[in-house]
């Protein structure tokens, strides 16, 4: 474009000012075209403004100590700090930053014309190019203090909390753990060998120790952070079975979910990598007879295979016919004044309560609702003694 006027101004000869008039021309044109590929490349650059934002503000910062435990950003965001300028101008400059006003149309036409903002976009990719691996760099370091900080402020808000051990045999080791959600939590310690059963009345607790099982072992193998004041498991999958529900779109039933969820856990077990798996009340989406048998052949089958399986479930017979296999633990409650107090702590050995027509009487159910589940138990109590009690 400036070399374009050198004609008219050498021969002092007006005619010539054509050609800067037919360049400009070209210019636009060319614009025009690249407009949008550079307004979308432009908008995806700012990804990378403010990874270099963050690393001069960490690197400027005179509180923020962090080369004893990442690497030192100061080397490699010294070579970007011009980039840096050169990125923000183009982003002051941004199409879509425009107000419309005519200072700022005749600014864009003036950069349209000299394809100003093209060439030097240009020049900062390939900058990036020649720098792409100092780049990544700076993103991972970057994205290592940020998951630090975001660890240390989760830990912060724990009343205590561990860092997990790893074991190589197929056991876990839980003291005072708890659940990170329920507010006041009851702390419970189990030790698993292999697997348990967890038996105990509705309401009682079996589902979140379960559940805050299962979290743990997630947080100690992402984030090295238990809740819990010891917490012990194999490097290991975790598998579950919780919170099942049928499927109106796809026609999926309860019991159809249920062992959907199953056969994911059993299509997941190899021999190279233990797999926990946690089961919330299995299969009790079909009748108790069926029930019973598949149950007890899935619990077999993953008892001989390389897994930790926690098992919750109502079915009494299944602690009883499991327990060579299966440790048992269970929770209780006590009744008082007419009202079910949940201890919500776990106790060795398989449930001996049972309050689900208990809990119909504490909500106020009618009477006659009552009495007549109460004289039905005792009836089924005394006609199939071998059932143990009424499952749920």
């Amino acid at each position: 474009m400036l070399l374009s006027f050198l004609p008219a101004i050498v021969s002092v000869n007006y005619i010539f000012l054509l050609f800067p008039f037919f360049i400009a021309l070209i210019n636009i044109v060319i614009y025009s075209f690249q407009k949008s590929r550079y307004e979308l490349y432009l908008n995806m650059l700012s990804s990378v403004l403010k990874i270099l934002i963050a690393a001069k503000r960490i690197v400027d910062s005179p509180f923020l100590k962090y080369e004893k435990n990442f690497n030192d950003l100061s080397d490699k965001i010294a070579i970007f700090r011009p980039l840096l300028l050169k990125i923000s101008k183009l982003q002051h400059r941004s199409p879509f930053s425009l107000s419309g006003d005519a200072i700022t149309l005749l600014e864009s036409m003036t950069f349209g014309i000299t394809l100003w903002d093209l060439i030097q976009y240009d020049k900062v990719i390939c900058q990036l190019i020649n720098y792409q691996d100092e780049l990544m760099e700076l993103y991972t370091v970057i994205g290592e203090i940020d998951s630090a900080i975001s660890i240390a402020s989760f830990r912060n808000t724990l009343p205590f909390y561990c860092t997990p051990i790893f074991c190589n045999g197929n056991e876990i080791i839980a003291e005072e753990l708890y659940h990170p959600i329920v507010e006041n939590p009851i702390n419970n310690s189990i030790v698993i060998k292999k697997g348990c059963m967890i038996t105990g009345s509705n309401a009682s607790g079996k589902s979140t120790f379960i559940k805050g099982l299962a979290i743990n072992a997630i947080l100690a193998q992402s984030i090295s952070t238990c809740l819990a004041k010891k917490f012990v498991m194999p490097h290991s999958a975790i598998i579950t079975s919780m919170a099942v529900r049928d499927e109106v779109s796809t026609g999926d039933s309860y019991y159809i979910k249920e062992i959907k969820y199953i056969k994911r856990i059993v299509n997941a077990l190899n021999e190279k990598r233990p797999v926990i798996c946690i089961i919330d009340e299995i299969l009790r989406g079909t009748n108790t007879a069926e029930r019973i048998a598949a149950s007890i052949a899935i619990l077999k089958y993953l008892s001989e295979k390389n897994c930790i399986t926690v098992v919750a479930t109502h079915d009494i017979e299944l602690t009883e016919l499991m327990k060579r296999k299966y440790e048992n633990y269970h929770f209780t409650e006590r009744i008082s004044d007419n009202k079910i107090i949940f201890e919500y702590k776990i106790h060795k050995g398989p449930a001996v309560s049972r309050n689900a027509i208990k809990l119909l009487d504490c909500m106020k159910f009618p009477k006659e609702i009552t009495e007549e589940a109460e004289r039905i138990l005792r009836i089924t109590r005394r006609e199939y003694p071998h059932r143990g009690q009424l499952n749920k």
